[in-house]
């Protein structure tokens, strides 16, 4: 079975960790980026991604500038943003920026990982 690779486009280390344990847990392999710059080279490597996870506020280029790019480029991997900021207002700009799912910050680990479980093409349980 092919291994999905799904990338944290975080900058925070302690949510890398949480989100790292429940990608794990639902069959995934999780592909840390910092910034949405190093994130751009990777996909430019053509590297395929199940998912891709996005802070919406990073360090640089902000998570929805990066879902436009991804919009721009035509990739195909559903992108669920992370943020502590989730207002009518930016949940709308999130979806308009290409999201298929928004997650706020404090979540649930149990929340996310149904929701990465519906978006992932596969779960080893």
């Amino acid at each position: 079975m092919k291994s999905l690779d799904v990338m944290v486009l975080e900058d925070s280390d302690d949510q890398v960790l949480i989100l790292n344990a429940i990608l794990k847990k639902v069959g995934a392999t999780p592909v840390h980026c910092k910034n949405a710059e190093s994130a751009l080279q990777l996909l430019n490597s053509k590297r395929d991604f199940a998912l891709i996870l996005v802070d919406v506020g990073l360090p640089g280029m902000s998570g929805f500038d990066f879902a436009v790019r991804l919009k721009e480029r035509r990739i195909q991997a559903p992108v669920i943003f992370i943020t502590g900021s989730a207002t009518g207002a930016d949940v709308m700009q999130g979806i308009l920026a290409g999201a298929s799912d928004y997650i706020k910050k404090p979540y649930d680990p149990a929340v996310v990982e149904a929701r990465l479980k519906a978006k992932l093409p596969f779960s080893p349980e």
